[in-house]
C-alpha cells in the first residue's frame, strides 16, 4: 500500500515575509536546494502569520512527497542551508502510511487554470462540477505519473465539498496574482476515490502544488 513522507523545517526567517509572498519563496528555496527536474512534492506555509499578514522570526513548514528519493534528496540539501530570507535549523521526517480517509481540509488554497488561462473562481466561473472535475482529473494524472498506470475514475470521487472562503485568496507567483480557495472534502469510500484522497494529502489538491503549495491538505478524519 503506498506512503509519503513528511519533512517538517525548523528556520529562522531572516526577514518579515507576508503570508501572500512567503510560498513562492519557500518554493524557490526548494527548487534551488533540491536541483529539481521531477515535479512531486507540496509544501505548506510557515504556520499562522501575525495580525498584519507577516511571519517574522521563526517558522515551520511541511513538505510532503510520495517519492522517498526525492524526500532524501531534500533532507540533504536543506540541511544547513541559507539563503537572504532563511536559515534551517533542523529537519523531521515522518512516515505516513495510506488510512481511510473521512475528510480533508485545505490549509493552502486550492488553484485552479481552466482551459482559458485563468483560475477557477466563483467570478470566472462558478461551475461546481467543473472545479470538482479539474482536481480529479489532476489527481489521475498524478497517479500515472507516480505509477506508471493508469486509474480509471467515471464518477466524481467527492462526496461532499465545501467551500472555506467566498472570496477567493490571493498568492503571487512571478509578480501575477493567484487566485484559489480553501475547500473542506468528504472523499467516497470506494477503493479508487480513497486512493485519489491520500493522493490529495499527499501531493496537494489542484495546481501550482511545487510553485507556492497549492492545495496542501491535511487529515481531519
Amino acid at each position: 500500500m503506498i506512503n509519503f513522507t513528511e519533512l517538517t523545517i525548523n528556520l529562522n526567517i531572516k526577514r518579515p515575509l507576508h503570508f501572500q509572498q512567503s510560498p513562492e519563496i519557500i518554493g524557490n528555496m526548494l527548487k534551488k536546494a533540491g536541483n529539481i527536474e521531477e515535479e512531486k512534492f507540496v509544501f505548506s506555509n510557515l504556520g499562522k502569520a501575525g495580525n498584519d499578514g507577516f511571519f517574522r522570526d521563526k517558522g515551520n513548514f511541511c513538505l510532503r512527497s510520495l517519492d522517498d528519493v526525492l524526500i532524501e534528496d531534500f533532507a540533504k540539501s536543506l540541511k544547513d542551508y541559507e539563503d537572504e530570507f532563511f536559515k534551517v535549523n533542523f529537519i523531521m521526517a515522518s512516515n505516513k502510511p495510506f488510512e481511510k480517509i473521512k475528510s480533508i481540509y485545505s490549509l493552502n488554497p486550492v488553484f485552479l487554470k481552466m482551459d482559458n488561462g485563468l483560475y477557477w473562481t466563483f467570478k470566472s466561473s462558478g461551475n461546481i462540477e467543473e472545479f470538482v472535475n479539474i482536481i480529479q482529473n489532476d489527481l489521475l494524472d498524478k497517479f500515472e505519473l507516480y505509477f506508471e498506470e493508469k486509474l480509471e475514475k467515471e464518477d466524481s470521487f467527492v462526496k461532499f465539498l465545501n467551500f472555506k472562503n467566498e472570496k477567493p485568496f490571493t498568492y503571487i507567483k512571478d509578480g501575477k496574482k493567484c487566485f484559489g480557495y480553501k475547500v473542506y472534502i468528504e472523499p467516497k469510500e470506494d477503493e479508487v476515490s480513497q486512493l485519489l484522497a491520500f493522493l490529495a494529502v499527499s501531493n496537494g489538491l489542484g495546481h501550482l502544488n511545487e510553485e507556492v503549495g497549492g492545495g496542501f491538505s491535511n487529515i481531519l478524519g
